[in-house]
């Protein structure tokens, strides 16, 4: 009989140590409020040369040189040369140079900058388009990938060694009026060469650090080498990845408010709650988990528009968040253990389009556009932002999280405590009958 006692009691130690809570918390920020007040911009450039353009992405060099990949936001209804452009605007807001290209010939989707380059990437007609240029605005080259069907480069980054990782789409149509579409990870050398490329039935985020690559899709989390071998694979439970840098990935969930209307049909808006994890770069375990919520005084949520995320020198993640319903825009700072550290107003107006980077001494640079002021770059300085009031916050306690890996399915960990009580069970009635005897 002590032999089956040990095992119910080794069993029973398994059991608890599935179901260890990790480090969360819940977070609750209060936004809306009459006292809500924006700082002034210290840099404030515009440029109105095309009515309407609409600001697509933004990059920063470490001295606050700012590229952005910009649109005209009625291109589809034009059905003509509207502009799509490149352009580099001084740390004081000045508009250095522009490179304008007809949307029919091409359409720009993603800017980064790595040393003393600028890279773009985007489609020509059906065929991947890649781009680099010197700070100057000079072509290095322009170059397209064709890889059989009609692909699209949605986003750009520069690995250590200088390789060029593009994620993209590739659509085909597999019957008349049907299509379909997968995802593709694409990897160029310096001389905007082909080095290889991946497909996958789906990837909706992707994120580099010096070294490797991330992949997030509705699922799964996996972490690549730089040839495009799997280092790690975990569930991700539909996390977007937001940022990386040495130890920790940031990754955050989305919620929805789905609304009816008066035809019986119903849609959905993403709101303003946002549960934000940290993971290790490591081994893909979740480290810490915030779920916040940016609600008024009644636990109330807004509709959201944009959510940009960048790091700042200390580690911490910077979020912007953007109200549809306010028309405001709130910049939120997040400890490396996922902590709500502060929230401010950052904009406030009838801002659209809203993109954000910071330089190497931590200010803040938006490019944005609007009916007023066209297409406009901004800049806040982080003394400015320091004097700047932080929103009321009220921390709640949180639903129990797997510090182990927050990926795993619960379902799959009932399983298992049921599986091995089971084995218990069978074990001791073997014992006994092995005793009685």
């Amino acid at each position: 009989m002590r032999s089956g006692l040990v095992v119910v009691s080794l069993s029973s130690i398994i059991l608890l140590a599935l179901f260890i809570p990790g480090v969360s918390a819940d977070t609750m920020v209060f936004i809306g409020g009459e006292e809500d007040a924006s700082p002034i911009p210290i840099v404030f450039g515009n440029s109105t040369e095309h009515p309407r353009e609409n600001s697509m992405c933004f990059s920063v060099t470490a001295d606050g040189t700012m590229f952005m990949v910009s649109y005209h936001a009625f291109w589809q209804l034009c059905r003509g040369e509207t502009p799509v452009s490149l352009i580099a605007w001084s740390n004081d807001g000045r508009k250095i140079w522009s490179h304008t290209f007809g949307c029919w010939r091409k359409q720009l989707f993603d800017v980064t900058n790595v040393g003393s380059y600028v890279y773009v990437t985007g489609r020509e007609r059906s065929d991947i388009f890649l781009g680099k240029y010197d700070f100057d605005g000079q072509v290095i080259w322009n170059t397209t990938v064709d890889l059989g069907a009609s692909e699209v480069g949605h986003v750009i980054f520069i690995l250590e060694d200088g390789t060029i990782i593009i994620g993209g789409s590739q659509t085909w149509e597999v019957e008349p009026d049907q299509h379909q579409t997968k995802g593709i990870l694409l990897a160029m050398n310096q001389s905007g060469e082909y080095s290889w490329h991946t497909t996958y039935e789906e990837f909706h985020s992707l994120q580099c650090d010096s070294n490797y690559i991330y992949l997030a899709s509705l699922s799964t989390l996996q972490k690549l080498d730089r040839n495009g071998n799997i280092v790690w694979f975990v569930d991700s439970r539909n996390s977007y990845l937001g940022c990386v840098r040495d130890e920790i990935l940031y990754t955050y969930r989305n919620y929805h408010t789905n609304y009816s209307t008066s035809s019986n049909t119903s849609y959905y808006m993403v709101n303003t709650e946002i549960d934000i994890l940290s993971w290790s770069t490591e081994t893909g375990h979740t480290l810490n988990v915030n779920n916040i919520r940016f609600c008024d005084e009644y636990n109330q949520m807004f509709n959201r528009t944009e959510l940009q995320t960048t790091i700042a020198q200390d580690g911490s993640l910077k979020i912007v968040i953007g109200s549809y319903d306010l028309n405001r825009w709130y910049l939120a700072s997040i400890s490396q253990t996922t902590e709500l550290t502060s929230c401010k107003l950052l904009l406030n107006g009838s801002w659209r389009n809203v993109r954000f980077d910071m330089d190497d001494s931590d200010n803040v640079y938006l490019a944005a556009d609007s009916r007023t002021y066209g297409l406009t770059v901004m800049s806040f300085d982080s003394a400015q932002l320091a004097l700047a009031p932080d929103l009321a916050t009220t921390v709640i306690s949180a639903p129990v999280t797997f510090s182990y890996d927050d990926l795993l399915d619960v379902r799959i960990v009932g399983i298992t405590a049921v599986g091995v009580a089971l084995f218990d069970v069978i074990f001791i009635i073997y014992l006994k009958r092995r005793v009685a005897k």
